[in-house]
């Protein structure tokens, strides 16, 4: 008898099960849909019954990760909950919360990101231990490079090379750009009726996961998959504006330039100190899976 493998349109036939409360007793005897889950879906979403869009509402509507964390059981209640009351929530399962940011960071052993593990590890100890401001100072320091490295898409599709150019002008990466090819890139913008100033700015990398989500002018042809989308909805509140000569109201989600540039007792809260220590967390565990890519596609042994 010949052997049949499964192929990946076997599993693209399963992608409509993914979001289903019952999948993982599916997938037992189905190979295709737990293939189809792995490469669509972060652990913690399975079986919890929620949708990708529902996810994404709970890290848009109050700055808490889902990727990676929390565990499905602390998911559910949240994407029950309302905008409102939903960091009450996150705090009513605050040990669980706490356990499954320990059990995600465990996982994070590519030598590559070895420090960040421990800096990440002591964050959530801190936390653990009821020092809410020195872990969330912490954590925000730690979580920054993670944010900015998860903000950059991996991949970019253009479909010319002067959408290329205008992406690389406004990245400020024009070492490959000639003085002719910039005042060219200028005219176009300038034609689309955008300020340059303004379009620099929000490819820069505070702005980017932003401008990602909104759909940026160019090299963002087409929309992040859910997983991402989900991934780096938090960023955008992560990195936030805010401007203390401006008189901008400190934010009221986990903000990196609040807690940089104007910490305050109420700012570096509870709350907050939770979410920021799960954002680190949820950015590191996806900065593992980046590790391991790397090193299959590239047959890289572990250091």
């Amino acid at each position: 008898m010949a052997i049949r493998f499964t192929t990946q349109g076997d599993i693209a036939q399963q992608m409509h099960l993914v979001d289903r409360p019952d999948v993982l007793d599916l997938a037992v005897l189905n190979k295709a849909l737990r293939h189809a889950l792995e490469q669509s879906r972060p652990p913690n979403w399975w079986g919890t019954g929620l949708t990708p869009a529902e996810l994404v509402t709970v890290a848009d509507e109050s700055g808490i990760p889902v990727v990676w964390v929390p565990s499905a059981a602390v998911l559910q209640p949240l994407g029950a909950a309302t905008a409102g009351n939903r960091r009450q929530v996150l705090i009513r399962y605050e040990s669980q919360v706490v356990a499954d940011c320990f059990a995600a960071v465990a996982e994070c052993d590519d030598p590559w990101i070895s420090s960040d593990q421990v800096l990440v590890r002591r964050a959530a100890e801190t936390y653990k231990a009821g020092y809410f401001e020195a872990a969330m100072a912490l954590a925000v320091a730690v979580g920054e490079p993670l944010a900015i490295w998860g903000s950059k898409r991996r991949v970019h599709a253009f479909s010319s090379r002067d959408d290329s150019d205008d992406f690389n002008y406004l990245r400020k990466r024009r070492e490959d750009l000639d003085p002719d090819r910039i005042q060219a890139v200028k005219r176009r913008l300038q034609d689309r009726g955008l300020d340059i100033g303004e379009e620099i700015k929000r490819y820069g990398k505070y702005n980017l996961a932003e401008t990602e989500l909104q759909g940026g002018s160019v090299g963002f042809g087409f929309p992040p998959e859910p997983w991402r989308e989900a991934l780096i909805t938090p960023i955008k509140h992560f990195f936030k504006t805010y401007q203390t000569d401006k008189g901008d109201a400190i934010p009221a989600l986990a903000s990196r330039h609040a807690t940089v540039h104007q910490p305050t007792v109420e700012h570096l809260s509870r709350e907050n100190a939770l979410t920021a220590v799960m954002l680190a967390t949820s950015l590191l565990r996806e900065m593992q899976e980046w590790c391991l890519d790397v090193r299959i596609s590239d047959r890289l042994p572990a250091d």
